[in-house]
């Protein structure tokens, strides 16, 4: 997770489908690094706005942000449902 901190500047991120939840790869130089996030421990929230469209996995370690360049597309969020759950929606009170 300490990489994960320090690389603010990732270009892609591929997310692997497992039997227990997901592994999470991204590109840091030349190299490739995974971070596995457990289903039954790991939730996920998209926030949508007219500026940006974020992504966020918590997983134990901590958060991780991913500004999408548009709108996911339904698969995606297909597969964040069925690694993690049904997703986490933060609750606005006014």
């Amino acid at each position: 997770m300490n990489l994960v901190e320090a690389t603010s500047d990732v270009k892609w991120a591929n997310l692997q489908r497992t039997e227990n939840g997901a592994i999470v790869y991204f590109r840091v130089r030349l190299e490739v690094f995974g971070v596995p996030c457990a289903g039954r421990l790991t939730s996920w929230s998209l926030e949508v706005s007219e500026k940006a469209h974020v992504l966020t996995l918590h997983p134990p370690s901590g958060p991780m942000l991913f500004e999408l360049s548009s709108m996911p597309p339904r698969g995606l969020l297909t597969l964040l449902e069925q690694a993690f759950g049904t997703e986490t929606v933060s609750k606005v009170h006014m």
